[in-house]
């Protein structure tokens, strides 16, 4: 198991490279940014639903992505099997 100083400084390392990538974001978009600050503003609930259908599909789509990456090498066995 790790120790706790390399956990911390993962995150630490991982934060700032999100803070970094999202203020290059802002840089590059702010138009962008902006409107969709005003729609987040104008239709706080619109938004909410809409956030909580990202996280539902989020949610549904981590064990479909599982078990495709855990049965894909158990879908070539029947092929083996089928040949003499």
């Amino acid at each position: 198991m790790p120790s706790t100083l390399a956990l911390v400084s993962t995150f630490l390392v991982t934060l700032g490279f999100l803070v970094l990538l999202g203020g290059a974001l802002l840089a590059l978009a702010p138009k962008q940014c902006e409107a969709l600050r005003l729609a987040g503003t104008r239709r706080p609930a619109l938004m909410a639903l809409l956030g909580l259908l990202g996280l539902a599909t989020l949610l549904g789509l981590v064990p479909v992505a599982a078990m495709t990456v855990i049965g894909l090498p158990f879908a070539t066995i029947p092929a083996f099997r089928a040949c003499p």
